[in-house]
């Protein structure tokens, strides 16, 4: 590609960037970071600029955590190049310098010298922060505000109270929220994508992510009706729909519906545009990458269901809590599903693919859990040394082999492994469960600590059934019945609804759209 391009024509780029969309305004909203750079200095005001070169950057974020390119004809747009170097985890691209950029330059748009009352540059600012977990506090405020400034009525204000939702929604994740905090966040969420809904009723974002936030509210007849009205909304072209559907089916014990639909949305998926390894024009993981993802659910939903029923026992050996024994139905459909979900994975690593949701550590990580459940250890000991090969500073990369040493009951061993994967994530709710468990089994003076961490885990996320389950047997080995009773009818109510996947562990849609 020979030069710079050239500026867009004056006519152009001197409307105002108050565009409902925010990717509307300016020759449908598909200019690059290069494209406003080029521009001559008196081109548009400081104001207009922030704005449209925070949502740029946005753009090629999204791209870069998706793995397509920002325009599919240009390959040099894509975040192969090297530019964007976009992983999985808790937030959507933790080492993009785009996202970072976007942030920064939207914080100057609507700074007091500048346009503190621009509506669409509040909400690009709360839909940016809705990108990393630990910005979702700042979202917040920043969705309020939109929301206060927004018209009554009308489209800009469902975008305005959609982002707001979003925001509370992850905040009501975050690990220093209070229960009764989270609780009464997560009702907040609600109401505001309800209402978002209310001002914009064919959305399928805002009905996806609606239906999410019921979900965690295990609000699932009413999850599942909007989760029904978003696939028809949307055509079925997200993956995050189809992950939801799947899951609320799991909560219902439905889980050969919850198979089949991971399988319907791959189809889906496929047909809705993306081809081998690209991504839709309104953004979204598709391709390969979505059809990894669903393989990887459908191998924990064929799990569950040989599992279903099944609570972890005392210490290490419950399946359900360490998985190294007892469930072996369904071990072999979601071994080959995962197998599936690595070739799929690997394919979009020989086209030189970045990004996405699924990594490669990830696949072998459920393979070695799956392979436990199963008693294969042999097996699960080779899984968990690509692991360790490939990410060895992941927390869930320790966590596994955690769960390995006590499969092979090395008590002392599994207990560091579980110590070094809380020191990379002290948050790490998995970790802290299968932590928790193995004190147990050591009883004695480590009862105290297996309770200190297993409060930690249900404080986080109410609906863990089997942390209730093991924190009941850690209170009646430390004599407290009454105490032990509430945690059993605790597990019990949780394990009514409990999905193949929690819940919190899928982000919502809007942050992954090119806005």
């Amino acid at each position: 590609m020979g030069g710079p391009p050239a500026p867009p024509a004056a006519s152009a780029v001197s409307a105002p960037a108050d565009g409902l969309g925010l990717g509307a305004e300016i020759n449908g909203g598909a200019e690059s970071v290069a494209d406003l750079l080029a521009l001559p200095p008196d081109a548009l005001p400081r104001s207009d600029l922030f704005f449209r070169l925070a949502r740029a950057h946005f753009r090629a974020a999204v791209s870069a955590s998706a793995g397509y390119p920002l325009n599919p004809a240009d390959p040099a747009s894509s975040p192969a190049g090297g530019a964007n170097d976009a992983g999985g985890g808790g937030d959507l691209n933790d080492n993009s310098s785009d996202e970072a950029l976007a942030f920064d330059v939207v914080r100057n748009a609507i700074q007091p010298s500048e346009r503190p009352d621009h509506v669409p540059s509040l909400i690009l600012a709360s839909v940016i922060c809705a990108r990393r977990d630990t910005w979702s506090e700042e979202g917040v405020r920043y969705g309020e505000r939109a929301v206060e400034l927004a018209a009554s009525s009308g489209p800009q204000r469902a975008k305005a109270l959609h982002a707001l939702g979003v925001n509370l929604l992850l905040l009501s994740r975050n690990h220093y929220v209070s229960a009764a905090r989270r609780e009464l966040t997560l009702k907040r969420a609600v109401e505001s994508l309800s209402q978002a809904l209310e001002e914009d009723a064919s959305s399928a974002a805002v009905m996806v992510d609606l239906a999410l936030a019921l979900a965690e509210q295990r609000h699932v007849s009413e999850a599942l009706k909007v989760a029904k009205s978003a696939l028809k909304a949307g055509g079925g072209q997200w993956l995050l729909t189809w992950q939801i559907l799947a899951l609320l089916l799991t909560c219902q014990q439905r889980f050969k519906d919850a198979e089949d639909m991971c399988r319907v949305g791959e189809a889906a998926i496929k047909k809705a545009g993306g081809g081998a390894g690209g991504g839709g024009a309104d953004g979204g993981e598709r391709g390969e990458g979505a059809r990894a993802a669903l393989l990887v659910l459908r191998a924990k939903v064929q799990l569950a269901s040989g599992g279903a029923g099944e609570e972890g026992g005392e210490g290490e050996g419950g399946a359900g809590v360490d998985g190294s024994g007892g469930v072996t139905v369904g071990v072999g459909d979601a071994v080959e599903s995962l197998k599936q979900a690595m070739a799929a994975v690997q394919s979009r690593q020989k086209r030189g693919e970045v990004g996405g949701s699924v990594t490669e550590a990830a696949v072998w990580q459920s393979l070695a859990e799956a392979y436990l459940v199963g008693g294969r250890a042999v097996d699960a000991d080779l899984c968990v040394a690509k692991c360790q090969t490939l990410d060895p500073y992941a927390a869930d990369t320790w966590m596994v082999a955690g769960m390995l040493d006590g499969a092979k009951g090395r008590p002392q061993e599994a207990l560091a492994c579980y110590r070094s994967a809380l020191a990379i994530d002290q948050w790490h709710a998995a970790s802290k469960a299968r932590l928790g468990a193995l004190l147990l089994q050591m009883g004695g003076e480590w009862l105290h600590m297996a309770e200190v961490h297993l409060r930690e885990v249900v404080s986080g996320d109410g609906f863990d059934a089997r942390a209730w389950h093991v924190l009941g047997l850690v209170e009646r080995g430390s004599g407290d019945v009454g105490a032990a009773a509430e945690c059993f009818r605790r597990a019990m109510e949780a394990e009514e609804t409990a999905p193949a996947v929690p819940f919190n562990t899928l982000r919502p849609i809007l942050p992954q759209l090119l806005l």
